[in-house]
């Protein structure tokens, strides 16, 4: 979470999302900066799932308080990168739509 107030702002929006009748409710944010009251706000929200990427390791005692949090490694995305880098191929190649399901078989649960 990039910002003090982000976590508030994600569950406002998620309370807004389940009160207009949204059955399932998931976020995704890139680096999972969590502090304060997050665990708390983010447990009490509507959100089924708060998916971040392990770019920032989260703290254990936030893992253990919240339980919505789900953490992908981008671990092959960026293997993939380099080597395009390395090889002078396009990185833009690696992330077309077409591509997907090839790194997705990469994209698994961060340790």
């Amino acid at each position: 979470m990039f910002s003090r107030n982000l976590p508030e702002t994600l569950c406002t929006t998620a309370h807004l999302l389940h009160g207009k009748g949204a059955a399932r409710i998931f976020a995704f944010c890139t680096h999972g900066l969590f502090s304060g009251s997050a665990a708390q706000l983010i447990n009490d929200s509507p959100l089924d799932e708060l998916i971040v990427s392990n770019s920032v390791p989260i703290k254990p005692e936030f893992r253990a308080a919240c339980k919505k949090v789900k953490q992908l490694s981008v671990g092959r995305l960026l293997a993939e990168v380099m080597l395009s880098v390395h090889q002078g191929l396009s990185v833009e190649d690696i992330l077309r739509p077409e591509n997907a399901e090839h790194l997705s078989a990469g994209l698994g649960a961060a340790q």
